[in-house]
């Protein structure tokens, strides 16, 4: 979570480790849907998350996600 709510720098290892867990578990679309959704609704309660921490995760972890890191992302599409 420092990584999120601070700008710059780089995420932990066990935040990466976390970005890849998610991604090795969501191979269908439906289950990318449901982990997108979730991701959402949990990040809204975390009113201090710098979107551009949030949206430069995947890429600083080396993780290639199909849908942009943003609170407006539609998950149905």
């Amino acid at each position: 979570m420092p990584y999120l709510v601070n700008e710059g720098g780089n995420p932990s290892s066990d935040c990466c480790n976390g970005v890849r867990k998610l991604q090795s578990l969501t191979p269908s679309t439906g289950e990318r849907r449901a982990a997108c959704q979730c991701m959402k609704q949990e990040a809204g309660k975390v009113h201090n998350i710098k979107p551009g921490s949030a949206s430069n995760l995947p890429g600083k972890c080396g993780v290639q996600v199909p849908v942009p890191i943003r609170g407006d992302v539609d998950c149905n599409s």
